[in-house]
């Protein structure tokens, strides 16, 4: 009987956990990134020092949007009791 030559086969099975591995990493890396809240405001200078750039605080963000959020819930109220006037009428 001939001998079954399992060496490929092995690195086959390496090769595929080195890359399963990489895959693990980096998604472990930019969903990290992705999910990262804003933390207070922070200023960037460019390589002259001279140019800031400043983005606004995480509190300001979910203040405004809530604000934006609260508007559009009001004025849907609004348009549906001027429906249900017209539709009494």
């Amino acid at each position: 009987m001939p001998r079954l030559n399992n060496k490929k086969g092995f690195l086959s099975i390496i090769e595929l956990i080195a890359s399963l591995a990489i895959i693990c990493f980096l998604a472990y890396f930019f969903l990290n990134n992705y999910f990262k809240p804003f933390v207070g405001e922070s200023t960037v200078t460019g390589p002259d020092g001279k140019v800031t750039v400043s983005s606004p605080s995480y509190k300001a963000v979910v203040d405004s949007a809530r604000e934006q959020v609260q508007g559009a819930t009001k004025k849907a109220l609004e348009r549906s009791s001027q429906l249900e006037d017209l539709t009494n009428n």
